[in-house]
């Protein structure tokens, strides 16, 4: 194998174009994957790659983050990432184009060409979501050193059939997998707040417990203090506080 810019040579058959370059510098490590997908030819390079030492800071900053389905991630500091719902967006082009498939004849060129389409919405939805996912936390390693997170059962949390469908398009578990490892690369710390913990319905101002509230209810006046939370944020400040008992010293919740 041997690359030149935006172009690769493959053994038997010789030099053929990319859409782009390799966006990694370094070596070229071990094989390289050639596979076929949603009706495209796809490379895949491993490429080694020095990862800098993080720099250390004196004061160091941390961050809550509650993951839902109405907002893909809320930060304790009130930043907002969307949930594009790649799945709700466009699932009935998937159920029209999948009926097509299922209208022509089993191995005709026409059920080919149907079944290409199905399998290019399919990975619309998944790249569409994994971009949503790589955003968050990219954003999350690259601006703060410590991140609470909670420990949700997302399997558990799909058995109920009336929110399995957006959870699963959520993509919580991919989120809190690519914050394991991008926070290490940065030198930061994720700890994972127990998931029975009552994050959502605790006051993050006077700490009192409400215990009327749904899932329905997206903003509750606390009958204490009198403050009105949203519960996405409300939530994610009480992860950063019990995550700040278990992420140590030398943390602060400035932001």
């Amino acid at each position: 194998i041997a690359v030149d810019g935006n172009r690769v040579r493959i053994p038997k058959i010789g030099w053929l174009k990319m859409h782009q370059a390799i966006r990694f510098k370094g070596k070229l490590v071990g094989t390289v994957c050639v596979s076929y997908t949603a009706g495209r030819w796809y490379a895949s390079f491993s490429v080694e790659t020095e990862i800098a030492d993080p720099i250390e800071k004196q004061e160091r900053e941390a961050v809550g983050v509650d993951v839902g389905i109405k907002h893909l991630a809320v930060l304790s500091d009130g930043k907002m990432f969307a949930n594009p719902k790649s799945f709700y967006r466009l699932e009935g082009l998937l159920t029209r184009a999948q009926r097509q498939v299922a209208r022509k004849k089993e191995g005709s060129n026409r059920w080919q060409k149907a079944k290409v389409r199905v399998q290019r919405i399919h990975k619309r939805i998944a790249d569409l979501r994994a971009n949503a996912t790589h955003h968050v936390s990219a954003y999350v390693a690259a601006n703060y050193d410590g991140v609470a997170i909670e420990d949700l059962n997302v399997s558990g949390m799909a058995q109920n059939r009336h929110l399995a469908k957006a959870v699963l398009d959520a993509n919580m578990t991919e989120l809190h997998r690519q914050l394991m490892y991008k926070m290490a690369w940065s030198g930061g710390e994720v700890r994972q707040v127990n998931r029975f913990f009552p994050s959502s319905r605790l006051c993050s101002v006077c700490g009192l417990i409400n215990g009327e509230l749904t899932l329905a209810d997206r903003e509750w006046t606390c009958n204490s203090c009198g403050v009105v939370h949203d519960r996405d944020v409300n939530a994610s400040r009480n992860i950063l506080k019990e995550g700040l008992k278990i992420l140590g010293q030398g943390l602060s919740n400035t932001r």
